[in-house]
């Protein structure tokens, strides 16, 4: 039963990892395509100067709510694993604990 239960909490923490992974990838693309169409939109409408430094601006701050983001998924990721690791402990205690009370509750019942 334990080692279902470090299965069950390894393959619990690959799926925190794999989500973290494709938010930080979604986040990164989503940047790249504004910077894009920022670039296109200074290319095509020839804006220049003062538009360039708001392009760069704007970047910036997307570039903070993506590391934001990733701090707050990693975070994420940090309390989901504490959570497995006490739910683990938990379960490996009941499982322990199982056999004593099942014990004690036949030595009551056949009294």
């Amino acid at each position: 039963m334990a080692r279902n239960n470090h299965q069950e909490s390894e393959t619990a923490r690959a799926g925190v990892r794999e989500s973290t992974d494709r938010a930080e990838n979604v986040m990164q693309t989503g940047i790249q395509a504004a910077q894009r169409v920022a670039d296109e939109f200074s290319r095509v409408f020839g804006v220049g100067g003062q538009n360039e430094d708001l392009t760069r601006q704007a970047t910036q701050n997307l570039e903070a709510i993506t590391e934001t983001g990733t701090i707050l998924m990693r975070g994420f990721q940090d309390v989901s694993r504490e959570w497995l690791e006490l739910t683990q402990e938990r379960l490996r205690k009941n499982a322990e604990g199982g056999p004593a009370m099942c014990g004690t509750a036949r030595a009551s019942s056949s009294r």
